[in-house]
């Protein structure tokens, strides 16, 4: 294909059979495929993708042939790609609303049979939402038919109808069919909410300066609570997205507010501003949250309290928030937390993350192990530098098997929580890894999350 990184490749539908004097039986055949050359290149996670296509043909035998038009046939062993859809750097605003601009490709899979009339459909993050785009393969050109305010991701293709999963907080996902060629959306599974767990909740997204995010959630009903939790995302390269999240729905029924903050970094805004954040962690990545909190607070003057909870990328700036601004937080939850990339760098499944995230892109584009710099510059950008400012308790919650952030790498961290003397409490999972997900992990982690906010935002004495 020419590309360094090519992957989800499926064949359009139309397949041309030539009928040239000579070369009976050559079929040719277009590929679609995702190319990550963004990712290779710069070695930052999740950048935004190119939508490319390639043509080639086969004889009758199955050998891959270059056709000529005067029946000459010769054996081809590479071909040249077309980009359909190109990376997105800025997006160009082609109304006054940013939100409406095309933001770029951020997926992973194209669905099969998911082209109608050389039309293909797949789904995207764009901006706090899950897309359905509708893309001509003939001019590039890319259509978003979906509310960029719910999250649609297809589930399913065929004979011009997409089977699309739909969802948004307080929403509980359902099910809808597309009908391509009518433009037109029915219900199909809408499974019933109990009316008695069914969460009141009230979505705003928040646009903030320098392009990015936050989608407010806030609980309307009687038993809402004056504490908002800062939520930041993992990642750092990918996004919080207004679609119906377990986790979520459990803290909104307990009534607290929650500030789900996509700084820059985030994808689904472009990627320029997804690539300013390598070099830049634990720096741009907090003043953003603290805008968007700033913000927050501003405009809802009965929000008194506030909490920050995250989880691997999240959990970093958890405890950065906690170490930089240590007398805006009442209480902190760290979720797998990366403490410390220069003691991750040597013990962990990624570690080019660690130098790109760290260092910036292209500084260091394979790695050949840290210089004594490096290990400077990886400390520096880590929460542990500002570990002897934190004042809030922290709960701690660890995979024993995660290869990813090891939990001994915590604690150093928690030593230095406890010489000072500061509430803080460690749940070991010793049988889950990175993502904490397993039901049993989950549930637990639920109860410990809810005793700690009340424990120390609730209770006296």
């Amino acid at each position: 294909t020419g590309h360094s990184s090519s992957h989800s490749a499926v064949f359009h539908p139309e397949t041309r059979k030539t009928t040239a004097e000579g070369v009976e039986g050559v079929e040719i055949y277009k590929v679609l495929f995702l190319s990550h050359e963004s990712a290779y290149n710069t070695g930052a996670h999740n950048t935004c993708a190119e939508l490319c296509s390639v043509e080639f043909a086969c004889d009758d035998k199955g050998f891959n042939v270059n056709y000529h038009e005067k029946g000459k046939c010769e054996k081809v062993i590479s071909y040249d790609s077309k980009v359909v859809v190109p990376t997105v750097g800025t997006p160009k605003k082609e109304t006054l609303d940013s939100k409406a601009a095309f933001q770029g490709l951020y997926c992973s899979e194209i669905c099969e049979n998911a082209i109608h009339k050389d039309t293909l459909y797949l789904s995207s993050i764009h901006r706090c939402a899950i897309v359905v785009l509708a893309i001509n393969l003939g001019t590039g050109k890319v259509k978003i038919i979906t509310d960029a305010e719910k999250c649609h991701t297809i589930i399913g293709a065929g004979e011009g109808r997409l089977l699309v999963s739909t969802s948004s907080p307080g929403e509980i996902p359902s099910v809808l069919l597309y009908d391509v060629a009518k433009g037109e959306f029915s219900p199909v599974l809408a499974p019933k909410q109990d009316e008695a767990t069914k969460t009141e909740v009230s979505v705003k997204i928040q646009q903030h300066y320098d392009n990015f995010d936050s989608i407010l959630l806030t609980p309307t009903h009687s038993g809402a609570l004056d504490t908002v939790l800062l939520m930041p995302h993992g990642g750092p390269h990918s996004a919080h997205t207004c679609g119906w999240v377990l986790y979520y729905e459990f803290l909104l029924q307990l009534g607290y507010t929650l500030l789900l903050v996509n700084y820059r970094g985030s994808i689904g805004f472009g990627n320029d501003s997804l690539l300013s954040l390598p070099g830049n962690v634990g720096t741009n990545d907090v003043s953003d949250c603290m805008q968007a909190l700033d913000h927050t607070l501003s405009e809802n003057e009965n929000l008194k309290k506030v909490g920050v909870m995250g989880g691997s990328h999240g959990g970093f700036l958890t405890l950065h928030l906690l170490g930089q601004h240590s007398d805006r937080f009442d209480v902190g939850i760290a979720r797998n937390p990366v403490t410390s990339i220069a003691g991750m760098v040597s013990a962990t499944d990624i570690p080019e993350w660690c130098y790109c995230e760290a260092l910036g892109v292209g500084a260091r584009p394979r790695c050949f192990g840290p210089t004594a710099e490096d290990l400077d510059k990886m400390l520096r950008a880590s929460p542990i530098y500002h570990a002897k400012n934190v004042k809030a308790p922290t709960l701690w919650l660890l995979g024993k098997e995660d290869k990813r952030v090891r939990p001994l790498a915590a604690m150093d961290y928690i030593a230095c929580l406890k010489s000072k003397g500061l509430p803080l409490k460690t749940v070991m999972f010793p049988k889950d890894s990175h993502p904490l997900s397993s039901p049993q992990t989950e549930f637990e982690s639920f109860i410990n999350v809810a005793w700690w906010l009340k424990k120390h935002l609730y209770e006296t004495g």
